[in-house]
C-alpha cells in the first residue's frame, strides 16, 4: 500500500476503473471533507461523470498495489 498527498480541503478526482479506450471514464469529483475511521476519504461530489446524483462518496486514503498512481488525483489543492 501507498499513502497519497491529499488532504482535508483539496478538490480531487476519484476514478472508479481505469481509463481506457473504448469504455466511458466513471469518475467523482469533489473536495475531501474529512475522514472515516476506516481509512477512507470523504469526497462531497460536485460532479459524477456517469450522471448519478450522490453527495458523499468515500475513497480509501491508502492505495494498494492492484491501484494505479492517479486513481485518485489532485484538481486544486486546499488552503490547509
Amino acid at each position: 500500500m501507498y499513502r497519497t498527498s491529499i488532504q482535508i480541503g483539496d478538490t480531487v478526482r476519484s476514478w472508479d476503473f481505469q481509463p481506457f479506450p473504448g469504455r466511458p471514464d466513471q469518475y467523482v469529483e469533489g473536495m475531501i471533507i474529512g475522514t472515516r475511521a476506516d481509512g477512507c476519504w470523504m469526497i462531497d461530489v460536485n460532479k459524477d461523470s456517469t450522471g448519478r446524483k450522490r453527495d458523499i462518496v468515500f475513497t480509501p486514503k491508502d492505495l494498494s498495489l492492484s491501484d494505479w498512481a492517479g486513481r485518485i488525483e489532485v484538481l486544486v489543492k486546499g488552503e490547509g
